[in-house]
């Protein structure tokens, strides 16, 4: 139950976070692996985070959580948005839990996204392919370092 509490308050502060995030990309960012034509997407490595689901009514009881967020640049557009988002890594699905998007010349919201309430499948060669990929990686050692800071 306490890490239920915990894995809930660390997404909502990170939801605020989003909203506050008006700068470029710093020192806390890397660039994904995935550049698509007019896309770049960065990774925010302080948001990072895995969880175990233990709520037993829930779907997705057991499995691994990896959370993150994003900030993808579309030059093309003129916009950029911050995204969180949850993986599954055990049954390979994504959900993203919210999207801001922004003007990139006055950093003016431009348009919000409501959280999507299920999982879908996460399609091969994509953004959140990579990001699968990285959650698979760096889960057990997220974990681990959670668990020292408890």
């Amino acid at each position: 139950m306490r890490k239920i509490i915990i894995t809930t308050i660390f997404i909502l502060l990170t939801i605020a976070s989003t909203c506050f995030a008006f700068e470029p990309p710093n020192g806390n960012y890397f660039l994904l692996d995935y550049k698509e034509d007019f896309y770049y997407f960065y990774v925010n490595k302080a948001s990072l985070c895995a969880a175990k689901v233990y709520q037993k009514d829930s779907p997705l009881y057991n499995d691994r959580l990896f959370i993150a967020m994003t900030k993808s640049y579309m030059p093309a557009f003129g916009t950029y948005d911050m995204s969180l988002w949850e993986i599954d890594i055990d049954k390979r699905l994504s959900r993203q839990r919210s999207r801001v998007i922004f003007d990139e010349k006055t950093s003016n919201v431009l348009s919000t996204m409501q959280p999507e309430k299920y999982f879908s499948e996460i399609p091969v060669g994509s953004f959140l392919d990579d990001l699968y990929l990285l959650g698979c990686d760096m889960y057990d050692d997220l974990m681990i370092m959670q668990m020292k800071q408890n």
